[in-house]
């Protein structure tokens, strides 16, 4: 059987793209600058969130502000839910400091000499991912940004579902096995998009921040496997290049 070509690539953001790591840490410079004071400076304020991010990441100004407050630090804050829940609104809203992984500005800047159109399709809070693309200036390098949190309530549509990907191809105009899917979470990037038949290839970052799911890459079924895996987004083109349809 003739492998079905190849006319949309649809991109994962978080650790795909760019390191997360990367913004964990701009969150923690904003969150330190914010609360700083004379006798808890940014970068004491810094080392506890990466103290606490190694302890539970999914908890870490929970962590901080109940240790904060055992202190004696409570920025007028009556309790350490309080002083969490203002950590946590300066961490999501502040302006991130992060740029592309080498490989993938490479790797979007060929395709653009490719007879492929490009978008993302990405999950987390969708203020949040925005302002991460508006960071990595990725408009100028996608032609649509699909955020599932503004699919439905709940987090409804965040993958493993498969709708983002449904409206990726709608957009374009193509069905679902003329789309490839790129991204780096293999025990939830792929059972979505393969569900509806594209293609999937797993990026494997050493260093992401969900890389202990990688092992793990069947435990959604046989559909979570990737049909290829990279180690570097570069090869990307030269891979497209035989799945896409020449004139």
């Amino acid at each position: 059987m003739a492998r079905q070509e190849i006319r949309i690539v649809l991109f994962d953001l978080d650790d795909t793209l760019y390191p997360e790591i990367q913004y964990v840490r701009s969150g923690f410079r904003a969150v330190s600058e914010a609360f700083q004071t004379v006798d808890m400076p940014p970068d004491r304020l810094s080392a506890l969130m990466e103290h606490f991010y190694t302890v539970d990441r999914a908890h870490v100004f929970d962590l901080l502000a109940a240790f904060l407050m055992a202190g004696g630090y409570h920025w007028e804050c009556k309790s350490s839910s309080e002083l969490s829940t203002r950590m946590v609104q300066c961490y999501r809203s502040h302006k991130p400091r992060i740029d592309l992984y080498p490989d993938a500005a490479e790797c979007l800047i060929a395709l653009k000499d490719l007879p492929v159109r490009v978008g993302i399709v990405t999950d987390g809070i969708w203020e949040v991912q925005e302002r991460k693309v508006g960071a990595l200036h990725l408009h100028e390098l996608v032609d649509l940004v699909v955020y599932t949190d503004k699919l439905g309530p709940d987090r409804r549509h965040w993958k493993p579902s498969p709708m983002g990907f449904e409206v990726a191809a709608k957009h374009f105009g193509v069905p679902a096995s003329e789309c490839c899917y790129v991204g780096d979470n293999a025990a939830r990037d792929f059972a979505g998009p393969a569900a509806l038949g594209m293609t999937t290839i797993w990026v494997r970052r050493p260093d992401g921040i969900y890389k202990e799911n990688r092992p793990d890459c069947s435990g959604a079924g046989d559909k979570a496997k990737p049909t290829y895996e990279l180690s570097d987004l570069r090869r990307l083109p030269a891979l497209l290049r035989a799945r896409i349809p020449t004139a």
